[in-house]
Parts: C-alpha cells; sequence; structure tokens
C-alpha cells in the first residue's frame, strides 16, 4: 500500500510480532498435557497491534521497523495490509529470527500465561523516507526498542508531530526518550514499580499522562487536571491485544479532535470490545 508521507495520521515505530494464541480449558500445571480447544496465529506487538487498530478505526497510519522474511513473521507483516497500514517503511532481514509470542488462554477465565522470544533483528535504520513519514505525521507512537523510539522521536519532536508513548516496561534506556515525549499511556506494571499510579502520574513525562488498569479502568492527568473513567463491563473471553488496540484508538481519538480524557474513554471502548481476536474490532468499533 503506498500513501504520500504527508498524508499520515498516525506513525508507529516498533516490532512485529507473531503469536500464536492457544485456548486451553486451563493453564497447564507442571509436567501437565493438555488438548488445545482453539488455536489461532496472528500478527501482535504493541505498536503494530495499535497502527493496525488505529488503521481500522479511519486513521491513515504506517508502521516502521524491521522484521524477518520469512515463515510466522512474514505471516504476521502480511496482516498489515489488510488492516490498511503502510508497510513501506518496514525493512525485511533476510535470516534473521522474527520476535515470537506463545499466548496459553484458559478458556473460562481469559486468564493468560505468555511466553516470548525477543529474536535477533537488527535495529532498524532511520533512513531519509522513513523520515519524511515520521516528520510529516500527525502522531508518532513509539515503545521499546528504546534507541530506535529515540532516533524516530527526536526529528519528530523538532518537526512539531506529537509523540505518544507506550510505556509498558521499566528500563534505563527510556530516559533519553522521556524529554521528547508529549503523551505518555503507561500500564499498571510500570505504575507499579514507579510507587503506583498517583506516583506514576507525577514521574513520567508529558502534558498528558494516563495509567491504564485493566477492569479498573482508567487514570490519567491534563494540563485541566486529573481524571479517571471506569472500565466498560464486558464479559472477558482474551484480553490479547485490548492494550494495544486502546493506544491505537487513542491516538485515533486525538485525530479526531476529542480532548484526552474522551480519547481515553473512546480507546477503552474500543479495547472492551476486542473480545478474543483483533478482527472482531472492525466494523463494530467506528462510529
Amino acid at each position: 500500500m503506498a500513501t504520500s508521507p504527508a498524508s499520515f495520521d498516525l506513525v508507529g515505530v516498533g516490532v512485529p510480532y507473531a503469536d500464536v494464541l492457544l485456548r486451553v480449558p486451563h493453564l497447564p500445571g507442571p509436567d501437565e498435557a493438555l488438548r488445545v480447544l482453539d488455536r489461532d496465529v496472528q500478527g501482535g506487538g504493541e505498536v503494530p497491534t495499535a497502527c493496525c487498530a488505529a488503521a481500522r478505526l479511519g486513521c491513515r497510519a504506517a508502521f516502521i521497523g524491521a522484521a524477518a522474511g520469512e515463515g510466522l513473521a512474514a505471516a504476521a507483516v502480511a496482516e498489515f495490509g489488510p488492516a490498511g497500514v503502510d508497510t513501506a517503511g518496514i525493512q525485511v532481514q533476510p535470516g534473521r529470527r522474527g520476535p515470537l509470542s506463545v499466548i496459553l488462554v484458559e478458556g473460562n477465565t481469559g486468564a493468560r500465561s505468555i511466553l516470548w522470544d525477543e529474536g535477533d533483528l537488527a535495529l532498524i535504520e532511520l533512513t531519509a523516507a522513513n523520515r519524511a513519514r515520521i516528520t510529516t505525521a500527525r502522531y508518532l507512537l513509539v515503545s521499546e526498542p528504546f534507541p530506535a523510539a529515540t532516533e524516530a522521536a527526536r526529528p519528530a519532536r523538532e518537526s512539531g508531530v506529537t509523540v505518544v508513548w507506550d510505556a509498558d516496561a521499566p528500563d534505563p534506556a527510556a530516559d533519553a526518550l522521556m524529554p521528547l515525549v508529549e503523551h505518555t499511556v503507561a500500564s499498571s506494571g510500570l505504575a507499579a514499580t514507579l510507587g503506583g499510579r498517583d506516583a506514576a502520574l507525577g514521574r513520567l513525562p508529558g502534558a498528558v499522562v494516563m495509567v491504564t488498569l485493566g477492569r479498573d479502568g482508567v487514570v490519567g492527568c491534563t494540563n485541566a487536571g486529573p481524571f479517571r473513567l471506569p472500565a466498560f463491563a464486558v464479559d472477558v473471553v482474551d484480553t490479547t491485544g485490548a492494550g494495544d488496540v486502546f493506544h491505537g484508538a487513542y491516538v485515533t481519538g486525538l485525530v479526531r479532535e476529542l480532548a484526552p480524557d474522551a480519547a481515553a474513554r473512546y480507546a477503552s471502548a474500543a479495547a472492551a470490545l476486542v473480545g478474543d481476536w483483533l478482527g472482531r474490532l472492525a466494523g463494530t468499533t467506528q462510529q
């Protein structure tokens, strides 16, 4: 899919994962063998999933990152096209192992166990074409790996692009990124390492900071003051990708000129509707 760089609402920089999802009767114990109830292979990763969600919700989205060229990795990258995400910024690295997650989902409760391997991809290079995509976009979404995220965020801020950070885990390498961030959406896990959600709201960077709390909703702080949003009541089947969809829908809300708290509510609704597969998002959340 080819699109003029200046036409993007959102550009994401990250790493595409191949997710193998296995639904099981219950999470296995030591030396226990279980029959799989259902299975699926799909694209994953924080920023890639967010870009796909944003594109399905009507944003003009592009993804920049490195990917392996074979097997499950190729299948994961192939999902960008049907979602409507521009893939010209993906750098395929033949002979490398792409990131992989195996996700066990308990059939009755939606509880999960995740096994992951980050692979051996080399860091992406910020080519002139990719720099043009970033510096002419409206929003840049980054997460890990931090060197590439920081390299992308610096020219974005210099060009007036709003940088949104999916802050998922503590890492000293994030220190260089933090001064470049304008919106931070942090996980409850990261907030816990910073002394809790209230402490995180004060310590994380940006004019808008929020913490996603799963079934406890979202708390945040903007220049207009603090806000808290309850979670939508849904029957949880599988939360895989829900947080990543939140990020993509949040940027979509900002693109539609919603205030940050209203964009967060829109994002909460999109995440709640994920259900068990990201594909179910299409046609059910765009209003």
